[in-house]
Protein backbone atom coordinates (compact mmCIF):
# COMPACT_ATOMS: atom_id res chain seq x y z
CA UNK A 1 0.00 0.00 0.00
CA UNK A 2 3.17 2.23 0.05
CA UNK A 3 3.66 2.31 3.58
CA UNK A 4 0.20 4.65 3.79
CA UNK A 5 -3.55 4.37 4.02
CA UNK A 6 -4.92 2.59 1.02
CA UNK A 7 -7.30 5.21 0.20
CA UNK A 8 -4.71 7.68 -1.10
CA UNK A 9 -4.38 10.08 2.04
CA UNK A 10 -0.90 10.28 3.58
CA UNK A 11 -1.60 8.56 7.18
CA UNK A 12 1.21 6.63 7.94
CA UNK A 13 0.94 2.90 7.65
CA UNK A 14 2.00 2.40 11.55
CA UNK A 15 -1.32 4.24 12.35
CA UNK A 16 -3.58 2.52 9.67
CA UNK A 17 -5.83 -1.06 10.54
CA UNK A 18 -5.58 -4.10 8.55
CA UNK A 19 -8.84 -4.40 6.77
CA UNK A 20 -10.33 -7.93 4.66
CA UNK A 21 -11.44 -6.82 1.57
CA UNK A 22 -13.30 -9.77 1.24
CA UNK A 23 -15.08 -9.69 4.89
CA UNK A 24 -13.56 -12.23 7.29
CA UNK A 25 -16.98 -12.94 8.83
CA UNK A 26 -20.10 -13.34 7.18
CA UNK A 27 -23.30 -15.17 7.39
CA UNK A 28 -21.94 -17.29 10.44
CA UNK A 29 -18.65 -18.48 8.10
CA UNK A 30 -15.16 -17.35 8.58
CA UNK A 31 -13.55 -16.08 5.81
CA UNK A 32 -9.42 -16.43 4.71
CA UNK A 33 -6.84 -13.58 6.37
CA UNK A 34 -3.89 -13.21 3.23
CA UNK A 35 -2.17 -10.07 2.06
CA UNK A 36 -4.11 -10.33 -1.73
CA UNK A 37 -7.11 -9.75 0.49
CA UNK A 38 -5.86 -6.61 2.93
CA UNK A 39 -5.43 -3.71 2.51
CA UNK A 40 -4.45 -0.36 4.85
CA UNK A 41 -6.92 1.92 6.28
CA UNK A 42 -6.66 4.72 7.90
CA UNK A 43 -9.43 4.89 11.08
CA UNK A 44 -11.63 7.26 9.27
CA UNK A 45 -11.24 5.44 6.19
CA UNK A 46 -11.61 2.43 7.98
CA UNK A 47 -15.25 3.45 9.12
CA UNK A 48 -16.02 5.03 5.60
CA UNK A 49 -15.98 1.56 4.14
CA UNK A 50 -17.95 -0.38 6.88
CA UNK A 51 -20.78 2.56 7.15
CA UNK A 52 -21.59 4.37 4.41
CA UNK A 53 -21.99 3.43 0.25
CA UNK A 54 -18.32 3.24 -0.06
CA UNK A 55 -17.00 -0.23 -1.38
CA UNK A 56 -13.63 -2.01 -1.89
CA UNK A 57 -12.75 -5.17 -4.03
CA UNK A 58 -10.02 -6.56 -5.02
CA UNK A 59 -9.54 -6.32 -9.29
CA UNK A 60 -6.35 -7.80 -10.83
CA UNK A 61 -4.63 -8.54 -7.16
CA UNK A 62 -5.00 -4.70 -6.43
CA UNK A 63 -7.81 -2.58 -4.41
CA UNK A 64 -10.23 -0.52 -6.25
CA UNK A 65 -12.93 1.68 -4.46
CA UNK A 66 -16.73 2.52 -5.90
CA UNK A 67 -17.64 5.51 -4.42
CA UNK A 68 -21.59 5.65 -3.72
CA UNK A 69 -23.99 6.89 -6.67
CA UNK A 70 -24.09 10.28 -5.52
CA UNK A 71 -21.08 11.02 -5.39
CA UNK A 72 -19.81 8.83 -8.39
CA UNK A 73 -23.19 8.46 -11.05
CA UNK A 74 -21.03 6.15 -13.72
CA UNK A 75 -20.44 3.36 -11.09
CA UNK A 76 -16.62 3.01 -12.11
CA UNK A 77 -14.19 1.33 -9.79
CA UNK A 78 -11.20 3.18 -9.55
CA UNK A 79 -7.39 1.36 -8.47
CA UNK A 80 -6.50 3.13 -5.10
CA UNK A 81 -3.17 2.32 -3.52
CA UNK A 82 0.50 2.46 -4.32
CA UNK A 83 2.03 -0.76 -4.81
CA UNK A 84 5.83 -0.94 -3.14
CA UNK A 85 7.11 -3.07 -6.14
CA UNK A 86 5.62 -0.39 -8.34
CA UNK A 87 7.14 2.42 -5.99
CA UNK A 88 10.73 0.28 -6.43
CA UNK A 89 10.55 0.42 -10.17
CA UNK A 90 10.06 3.93 -10.38
CA UNK A 91 12.37 5.04 -7.65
Amino acid sequence: DGDTCVMDCDIPATWCDGHHVIEYFTHGALGETNVDNGVLLCGRHHDLIHHTGWKLSMIGRLPHVLAPPEIDPSQTWRKIGKSRMQLAAVG
